[in-house]
């Protein structure tokens, strides 16, 4: 009787740590599984984040490839000639808005709005002058309602950052040359 009570004591320990093994095993196994799908779940985000990433690029490229082709036409059509010619109206045209143009711009064209506006205005000016000696004869606040300024002042110091002279200068040189 004892030694069948001590085989039956080792049966049912043997059993029971059978049983307790499986139960670890089992405890871990939904533990790494919970893990894995942990893992799993936090790649599909970050994959889903890098997919949006991927087309927010890809719209943010059309976008900047759409305010490019509008600032082209603008400087073909010679739009920023127009006084109320400003940021906020360039983003209109372009429907767009003022920070995606502004950004565009500077990201692109290597400078401020405010820059680039002026900067077209002059080289339009300088090359109008140079061709157009009935241009020359102007007053300065006239050349500088053409291109858009409200005064020759204002004109002047920007033809001035810009080129380095004075735009009654650059009218005197090209004067004395023809």
């Amino acid at each position: 009787k004892r030694q069948l009570l001590s085989l039956r004591t080792i049966f049912i320990i043997s059993v029971g740590l059978f049983i307790l093994i499986l139960l670890r095993q089992f405890i871990v196994e939904k533990k790494l599984n919970t893990k894995f799908e942990a893992l799993i779940i936090e790649l599909n985000k970050k994959e889903k984040q890098s997919h949006k990433k991927r087309s927010d690029l890809i719209l943010k490229d059309a976008i900047t490839e759409g305010i490019l082709l509008g600032l082209e036409r603008i400087e073909e059509n010679k739009t920023f000639l127009q006084s109320n010619f400003d940021l906020k109206y360039v983003a209109n045209k372009l429907n767009s808005n003022t920070s995606y143009v502004s950004k565009t711009i500077n990201k692109n064209k290597h400078q401020s709005f405010k820059d680039y506006l002026n900067k077209l205005r002059i080289d339009f000016i300088v090359v109008e002058l140079r061709n157009n000696s009935k241009l020359r004869r102007h007053s300065l606040d006239a050349i500088a309602k053409d291109i858009g300024y409200s005064n020759g002042s204002s004109f002047s110091k920007i033809f001035k950052k810009i080129t380095g002279i004075n735009p009654s200068y650059f009218i005197d040189k090209l004067n004395d040359g023809n």
